[in-house]
């Protein structure tokens, strides 16, 4: 069972490669991401990766993403 959600914005990373994405236990992990990922923006300043598996605690500078200002629907399956 699965189901849909909308975002009114999201971020984009405005180049394919790897990014920080540390933890407690791994302080250098990164992830790879690509320019068609979802992404939101946390309270704390990091990112949320929406698409695939959902990742959270990426770290990104403001120059590295691109606001998007259009409705987007996604659906969890």
């Amino acid at each position: 069972m699965g189901y849909t959600y909308g975002l009114n914005e999201y971020y984009k990373v405005k180049k394919d490669g790897e990014y920080p994405w540390p933890c407690l236990s791994e302080k250098d992990r990164n992830i790879e991401l690509f320019t068609d990922d979802i992404l939101t923006k946390s309270k704390d300043g990091t990112f949320m990766k929406e698409t695939g598996i959902g990742c959270f605690g990426i770290v990104l500078r403001e120059d590295q993403v691109e606001l998007i200002k259009k409705p987007i629907r996604l659906q969890i399956i």
